[in-house]
């Protein structure tokens, strides 16, 4: 390029020369930026609400346990039929005499569905008590 001279944009040097982006570009960047914002926003939202649910099942299962360890704590020859809610959750639980040294404890509780609120499940646990023996 001459001294003195303008460049234009059909000058090979003055092309070089010239720094910044294109708008094409700044579109592009624009647009990928914005896809990536929305995925993590889907993300977090996913997230929270696996939480959530992730939350619900450990609050069933201490709710579970709980009941099995007050049953557990009767003398093994006390545990008789029964129900009873915990947080309002309903078990139930029946007795039935195998030997007549044990007892088998089933207990069912109901817990209630993740997609439709209106259906319920019911989860079986199965626990056995014995009369213990002298010296152990």
């Amino acid at each position: 390029m001459k001294v003195g001279a303008s460049p234009t944009l059909h000058d090979p040097a003055a092309v070089k020369e010239r720094r910044g982006m294109s708008l094409i570009e700044v579109m592009v960047a624009v647009t990928l930026l914005g896809v990536a914002m929305l995925s993590l926003g889907a993300a977090a939202g996913l997230g929270v609400k696996q939480m959530g649910l992730a939350r619900h099942d450990l609050q069933y299962a201490a709710d579970v346990q709980q009941e099995i360890d007050s049953l557990s704590s009767l003398r093994w020859n006390a545990v008789t039929n029964g129900s009873a809610n915990v947080r309002g959750r309903p078990f139930a639980w029946t007795v039935t005499a195998p030997t007549a040294n044990s007892r088998l404890v089933t207990v069912v509780v109901q817990r209630q569905s993740y997609r439709d609120a209106t259906r319920f499940f019911q989860d079986t646990v199965v626990m056995y008590l014995a009369k213990p023996t002298p010296g152990s």
